[in-house]
């Protein structure tokens, strides 16, 4: 499970195994690459790389987590 919080500690995802368990977080508050200035929608495709829609930032950027995340 994959999930955004832009309200408590600004642009960070989060993913979740299925027992609710944390297994990895990233993400940070800006304009640049890399950076969300705020998330609009979250999607994953077949092959597991994320895509943030991005409002304020006008943007859609793309998250590719290798096997050892």
């Amino acid at each position: 499970m994959i999930v955004e919080d832009t309200i408590v500690k600004g642009s960070d995802i989060f993913r979740f195994d299925l027992n609710t368990n944390l297994q990895l977080q990233f993400g940070r508050t800006g304009f640049y690459d890399g950076p969300i200035s705020g998330y609009h929608d979250i999607q994953i495709d077949d092959e597991g790389s994320i895509y943030v829609g991005d409002i304020l930032g006008n943007s859609i950027q793309k998250f590719r987590l290798t096997e050892a995340e």
